[in-house]
């Protein structure tokens, strides 16, 4: 299984020019949960700069379990609110983990 350095993982909770993680959330009736159902093996990558980046590959598997929840922490953290401002109410939540099996990077770790 792939693993983070310490300087990949604190790349996660800046803000980027993408906003991705290991963790996502989206909505049933998305093209993502849709993808992922029909091949779960998916590549996130995160870039600070062109020369700073991190890439995350593996199998991704879909829970409804706490993704409403999810959101709330998401919309909180980047939007300062107390809950997701889109939410719709038809919509059923979903959360993606993505199990790291493979990790590279540059600018990261001393090597560029």
């Amino acid at each position: 299984m792939g693993k983070l350095s310490d300087t990949e993982g604190a790349l996660f909770d800046q803000p980027l020019y993408a906003v991705a993680a290991t963790v996502l959330n989206t909505a049933e009736g998305r093209a993502k949960p849709k993808h992922i159902r029909r091949n779960s093996n998916v590549g996130i990558l995160l870039m600070q700069d062109p020369y700073k980046w991190v890439a995350v590959s593996g199998p991704a598997e879909l829970t409804t379990e706490g993704a409403d929840e999810q959101i709330d922490r998401l919309a909180k953290k980047y939007l300062d609110a107390d809950s997701y401002p889109w939410r719709d109410p038809a919509e059923k939540r979903v959360t993606v983990r993505v199990k790291p099996e493979r990790v590279d990077s540059a600018g990261l770790n001393g090597d560029g």
